[in-house]
């Protein structure tokens, strides 16, 4: 993408990635939802063992597989394994195999055709993140307005609230939201 810039003459192709709101300038995650939510303190937990291992200003700060900012002091790199905002906890692994940090299937809801017609139930690719890979994988539609990605290999966990993108080929169909 960048080369495509640079050969278009641009001028973007340096620019850096961004990671903070495009919409609101430059500010940080951390600190746009601690403007605009309250700031609860709660408990992070070891997946594992149930052991309480530090405090965070809100569990809504996290997402799913994040490593940095869990201000855990030394020890090994831990990654966020699942948030319960209601309870306010934070779970987190060091073991990068957690099972609980990988999956082979996708809910998604709010689901939207690009052409308004639910494609067959077949094999497609799917993208799950902005730059990440497009992975084959079965998908699956039902009466429920819900939507099955089903893939053969073991994948990342996505965050919910993050979006998923189906294709045939090279050629949007549509996409949805992944549900908790």
């Amino acid at each position: 993408m960048r080369a495509a810039c640079a050969r278009r003459g641009l001028g973007v192709e340096a620019k850096p990635d961004s990671d903070g709101i495009c919409f609101v300038g430059p500010v940080g995650m951390r600190t746009f939802l601690l403007d605009a939510l309250e700031r609860r303190a709660g408990d992070v937990v070891e997946w594992e063992t149930g052991h309480v291992l530090g405090r965070h200003d809100g569990a809504f700060l996290f997402t799913i597989g994040q490593r940095k900012g869990l201000d855990l002091g030394g020890g090994p790199a831990r990654y966020v394994v699942d948030t319960d905002t209601e309870r306010n906890v934070v779970y987190v692994t060091a073991d990068r195999a957690c099972p609980a940090l990988w999956t082979r299937e996708l809910v998604l809801e709010d689901v939207r055709w690009i052409a308004g017609e639910t494609p067959v139930p077949g094999s497609y690719l799917v993208r799950t993140r902005h730059t990440g890979e497009l992975r084959e994988a079965r998908v699956e539609t039902g009466g429920d307005g819900l939507v099955r990605v089903c893939l053969p290999e073991p994948v990342r966990r996505v965050a919910p609230g993050q979006s998923a993108v189906i294709y045939d080929g090279l050629r949007v169909l549509g996409g949805g939201v992944v549900r908790k």
